[in-house]
């Protein structure tokens, strides 16, 4: 934790071996967020949220963005005529820093096709950390920092409704939602016996059984995140 005055920030640091780039870390700091809501309050607030959920068929938001990690500058509407990949994420997100191998192989899958990965870090983040935790994972796909002060208000991670890390979002090639990770299944159970034939036509053990060792978990649930977003990208294309 990070403090200053009133105001703090919780982050986590990315360490190389290369001693050399283990130098300065820029760590936003803003006011800690409003106290929880009462149960009443609450049930509104997350009405509201599921609201301002980006519908699939919506268009996409511009980003509003403080930099890329590749310094170069990028608009949405660039990519009309492409399928895109956003990935929302922080490096303070143990799910999504595990999920990057996943990410990696998809975009590795379907970038012969044209498809293009962008990643949406919360805005919270610095470039240089997340470029070493880039260079660490071998993770090619371009990321920003969204604009604000913390990972409660990007204002395009609001923008495109974000309530959770890590999301995924799918434009179509007329810029348009395709698939939003973060829109809830109208059936729960029609969602995981998808998901268990999705996960049985790849050689996916079903159900999988959350006790296994930790890695091994984590190698089944990137195999499923691989073959699901593979899916929807195949469904956008």
């Amino acid at each position: 934790m990070v403090r200053h005055g009133t105001q703090v920030a919780n982050t986590k640091l990315i360490v190389s071996s290369d001693a050399s780039k283990n130098t300065e870390v820029r760590v936003k700091i803003s006011e800690p967020p409003a106290p929880v809501a009462t149960t009443t309050e609450a049930t509104s607030a997350a009405a509201q949220t599921d609201t301002n959920t980006l519908a699939v068929g919506s268009l996409a938001p511009e980003f509003e963005t403080d930099a890329w990690t590749d310094g170069k500058t990028r608009k949405m509407f660039d990519y009309r005529g492409k399928v895109v990949v956003l990935d929302f994420w922080g490096t303070w997100c143990s799910p999504c820093v595990n999920a990057i191998p996943a990410m990696q192989a998809v975009a590795d899958r379907f970038k012969p096709q044209g498809v293009v990965f962008l990643g949406i870090h919360t805005a919270d983040g610095d470039v240089a950390q997340i470029n070493k935790l880039k260079e660490m994972k071998g993770w090619s796909t371009p990321s920003c920092v969204d604009r604000g002060t913390s990972i409660t208000d990007g204002k395009t991670c609001s923008a495109y409704g974000i309530r959770g890390y890590p999301s995924i979002i799918i434009v179509d090639k007329t810029g348009r939602v395709a698939y939003n990770s973060g829109i809830r299944p109208k059936d729960l159970s029609v969602f995981m016996a998808e998901m268990g034939e999705l996960a049985k036509e790849n050689g996916i053990p079903w159900p999988i059984d959350e006790k296994l060792p930790e890695e091994q978990l984590k190698n089944l649930m990137n195999s499923l995140l691989q073959v699901r977003i593979g899916r929807e990208i195949e469904r956008a294309l």
